[in-house]
């Protein structure tokens, strides 16, 4: 699974609080063309922080 997290501002007032947005990719190749649609468009979504990493699923293998 791949992520996307990304904080931006939805309008471009200096006190207009962030919003965050988290997007989740089954694919490589879905993950590539979102995060370079974001990159791209960066300066136009106002984009503060962005942040991806890839997760495996979680396996609980006992309990204690």
């Amino acid at each position: 699974m791949w992520i996307i997290n990304y904080e931006y501002k939805s309008f471009g007032l200096s006190g207009t609080p962030l919003e965050t947005e988290r997007k989740v990719f089954n694919s490589e190749v879905d993950f590539k063309k979102a995060l370079g649609e974001l990159l791209i468009n960066a300066n136009n979504l106002s984009i503060r922080r962005l942040r991806y990493h890839y997760e495996t699923e979680e396996v609980i293998i006992g309990k204690i």
